[in-house]
């Protein structure tokens, strides 16, 4: 459960930071593990985050993170969820619900889905008009809050950061 909950938050964190740095020199068979293990994967971008070696790449037309230990095992692979309807009908029901909760004004952050050996969830950020709350799903639709924060809100001429999008 720890391992699961330090993945999820390391996997906010990773796929930001994946996305502004250059390619960072792996092992040659750490790169044929990876060609082993996804094929079709393309333009991956490798980077070090605490002992692990993360890979954010597209395949398909979907943008993947592959988490390898220091032993180069996979331990996890995160994809990015584009839309709710690609969601487990569970997990989009819950979804909607806590959405609803938090009011009529809000903007969802994208959605994760975290694979590792032993469990699969769905991580997103949901802003209100009041609090800011970060929710991790298993496929059931059961939800854990591993955040709750005020929202903030921005003055006139301060440009808000665009790091959510409007709910439809």
């Amino acid at each position: 459960m720890k391992k699961t909950i330090a993945l999820i938050a390391m996997l906010v964190v990773s796929f930001c930071r994946l996305q502004a740095q250059s390619e960072n020199r792996i092992s040659n068979s750490l790169a044929a593990k990876f060609a082993a293990d996804f094929p079709h994967a393309t333009s991956p971008r490798w980077t070090h985050d605490e002992g692990f070696a993360l890979a954010l790449f597209q395949s398909d037309g979907e943008v993947y993170v592959a988490y390898y230990d220091k032993s180069e095992t996979r331990i996890a692979l995160a994809r990015k969820v584009t839309r709710t309807d690609q969601l487990p009908l569970h997990v989009k029901d819950a979804l909607d619900k806590s959405c609803d909760d938090l009011g009529d004004s809000i903007k969802m952050g994208p959605i994760f889905e975290l694979i590792t050996a032993s469990s699969t969830n769905y991580v997103v950020t949901v802003e209100g008009r009041a609090k800011t709350c970060t929710f991790r799903f298993d496929p059931m639709g059961n939800r854990i809050v591993m955040s709750k924060k005020p929202t903030r809100h921005y003055e006139g001429g301060i440009p808000e950061p665009v790091i959510a999008r409007d709910r439809r």
